[in-house]
């Protein structure tokens, strides 16, 4: 064999054994598993809507005694009541405001996040992943804010940053 005729065996060689290799697997990633739109996913706790998300007309706020537009929804829960992720997620924040007491806000990918406010004993911090089921927190103390309502959930979904009516991807 001349040295052109062994390179083009080998080269067709190598050729051959890359046509045959298996692909590696495709590993579920954030990405792969981010919330879809689609999907209805259970509620976080079970009660009954207090203050409904209302972007179009003004609600009600006793507490406050005004009517306002709402970009959340307010689920009465008792004090102590365990929180569940809806969906699976990253914290991307933990703060606390005057309002909405502790909160938690999960990215939970496609440009979908949820915010769930009035929590106590947040178990996680910024970065942290969050299996859907996962207990968030516990129902804290209404703040001042919201002491009339009573004890109860806030919950605040986004698309892009813009506020979307969390009822309409909660199963019945």
């Amino acid at each position: 064999k001349t040295a052109v005729e062994e390179n083009d065996t080998e080269a067709h060689t190598e050729t051959k054994e890359e046509d045959t290799a298996v692909p590696p697997k495709e590993e579920k990633t954030f990405e792969t598993m981010a919330y879809n739109g689609k999907d209805k996913f259970a509620w976080p706790v079970s009660g009954n809507v207090i203050i409904p998300y209302s972007m179009d007309t003004t609600v009600y706020f006793e507490t406050l005694d005004q009517y306002q537009c709402n970009p959340a929804l307010y689920i009465k829960a008792e004090k102590g009541t365990e929180v569940k992720a809806v969906l699976r997620g990253t914290v991307s924040s933990v703060t606390n405001s005057d309002r909405y007491g502790n909160q938690i806000t999960l990215d939970m990918g496609n440009g979908y996040k949820m915010c769930y406010g009035q929590l106590s004993d947040i178990p996680y911090q910024k970065g942290d992943v969050v299996e859907q089921g996962s207990v968030l927190g516990k129902i804290a103390e209404p703040t001042n804010y919201f002491a009339l309502e009573g004890s109860h959930l806030y919950m605040k979904m986004t698309q892009n940053g813009k506020p979307i009516n969390p009822t309409d991807y909660l199963e019945p």
